[in-house]
């Protein structure tokens, strides 16, 4: 896997820290105004953004490198890493998008919140 995470944990990492801030902030939802919960839902949208770059680049990994690395006529280990590195990068690239998903879905609960 040659995409290197560090970058987008790091902005992952303090993006959900704002979320959980404006949330800790607010406390019950319910009680919540609209103004209060449009600034949970602008952190959630912030959040969403490095983990949409963070997906794009394991997709463009698994595209470039690992799809690419795979072809006829290669030795069995080089074939064999190449199939082992593209399923890391396969991995990787779902967690990514369920934890985006609940990062979403954050986000739907705070738009559908009565207040």
């Amino acid at each position: 896997m040659s995409v290197d995470f560090n970058d987008y944990v790091a902005q992952i990492t303090t993006q959900m820290a704002l979320v959980n801030g404006s949330i800790s902030v607010v406390g019950d939802l319910q009680d919540a105004t609209p103004v209060v919960l449009a600034t949970i839902y602008a952190a959630v949208l912030n959040a969403l953004a490095p983990f949409e770059a963070a997906i794009a680049a394991t997709d463009a990994d698994i595209i470039t490198t690992s799809v690419g690395g795979v072809v006829s006529g290669q030795p069995s280990p080089f074939l064999s890493a190449t199939l082992l590195e593209q399923t890391l990068d396969v991995e990787q690239q779902a967690r990514l998008i369920i934890a985006a998903s609940y990062v979403t879905r954050v986000g739907a609960n705070v738009f559908s919140s009565p207040g």
